[in-house]
């Protein structure tokens, strides 16, 4: 577990024990079918991903799977076992209750013992208990708050604030840890689940295992949070003609939809590489850490079309738009980079890992795959980005 995928650490079983008490009636009949559409998003506007439900197998701290196996089948990087979904958000953005229902929990948790903080925590939390059109009895549950603005035994509609994100409890910087837990007819008791469901190939290891329980798609239509993770970069560098201002490296289900991840691209005018203040972009490739792939003829960028956002899969060619022409993501979700290379003297190269931080900018002739800096190459320049991408 490395450093920086703890920056969006949330643990949020011990937080549910104590929030999640109920004395509801459960139906008598277990319900089927994977989709039971009942929630309404969480928060505003959509945000980067931190940390997604591991569904091999939600148990944090504990866990010893490789990485999160997300709802589409695949792999990512982040905090092993994690029991939810973590939204990097600023402290005080508010939070709407996803559906009517009840609070079943509301306030501080009981104090425990958060390793990675190696100190006794007690976050704030809120619990609410929901029926679904479906026949389930379903909670949601958000933890790390700042302030709560409800109380036990209180009922609410859906999109009524519940109270503000925060950074307390086992939690490293400011986010939302958003859970869902579905009540089981059998027992009554309260299992935890993600409301995205399971769409990956095969079969849900946490479907199929003792302690666990079949995941359902719990959002109503339009109204899922995007899963995405991107970094911004507002300067275009140096003397390059372009650069990326924009990186979606990994969008969810973008094994079957490459374009759910794309990059912006920004003429920089006044460098010396540009010629008249326009680039053609048949001039430039992006490699990354396996292929080398060419961009379409005739795309220019000048004053009239400054940026371009590229699509790593198939479509239409417009004015603001292209598409490589990929059948498969361009880009692992784990680790990776970007580098766009200008002929056979001149580099931007991007660089993502566990730890977050991207670096660019290199003179020298461009080594056969990214990451290695070829020879006689000159280091122009290193920096963060304006927005550190969260965990993978």
């Amino acid at each position: 577990m490395s450093p920086f995928s703890l920056r969006f650490l949330s643990a949020i079983l011990p937080l549910a024990a104590v929030l999640a008490c109920t004395d509801s009636t459960t139906p008598v009949t277990p319900p089927t079918g994977t989709s039971d559409p009942t929630f309404a998003r969480p928060f505003a506007s959509d945000v980067g991903v931190g940390n997604v439900f591991d569904h091999d197998l939600p148990f944090p701290f504990t866990d010893t799977h490789d990485g999160l196996l997300a709802y589409w089948g695949e792999r990512l990087f982040g905090v092993a076992g994690h029991g939810g979904w973590d939204w990097p958000m600023p402290v005080g953005t508010p939070l709407l209750a996803v559906a009517a229902g009840r609070v079943v929990g509301a306030g501080a948790e009981s104090p425990w013992y958060c390793p990675p903080l190696n100190a006794t925590v007690s976050g704030q939390g809120v619990t609410l208990e929901h029926s679904t059109p479906g026949g389930r009895t379903v909670r949601s549950i958000y933890a790390h708050l700042s302030r709560v603005d409800v109380t036990v035994g209180q009922t609410v509609t859906q999109g009524q604030q519940i109270g503000l994100s925060g950074n307390t409890g086992c939690s490293t910087a400011p986010h939302l840890h958003f859970g869902a837990q579905i009540v089981q007819p059998s027992s009554g008791n309260a299992v935890l689940a993600d409301p995205y469901g399971w769409s990956g190939d095969g079969t849900d290891p946490w479907a199929q295992d003792a302690r666990g329980t079949a995941s359902v798609d719990l959002w109503l239509s339009g109204q899922a949070p995007a899963v995405f993770a991107e970094f911004t970069f507002s300067v275009v560098s140096g003397n390059f003609p372009v650069a990326i201002t924009t990186l979606r490296y990994l969008g969810g289900g973008d094994l079957t939809d490459p374009n759910r991840e794309f990059f912006d691209l920004a003429l920089n005018a006044s460098a010396a590489l540009a010629v008249s203040g326009s680039y053609d972009l048949a001039n430039l490739q992006m490699r990354t850490d396996s292929v080398s792939v060419a961009f379409p003829a005739g795309t220019v960028l000048n004053a009239s079309r400054p940026t371009v956002r590229v699509y790593s899969g198939t479509g239409a060619n417009t004015s603001s738009a292209i598409h490589l022409g990929r059948s498969t993501p361009l880009w692992p979700n784990r680790q990776g980079c970007a580098r766009l290379t200008f002929g056979t003297t001149s580099y931007i190269q991007y660089k993502y890992g566990d730890t977050g931080w991207w670096y660019l900018a290199y003179y020298g002739a461009p080594s056969a795959v990214c990451p290695a800096i070829g020879a006689g190459a000159r280091l122009v320049g290193t920096r963060p980005l304006d927005a550190v991408p969260p965990p993978r």
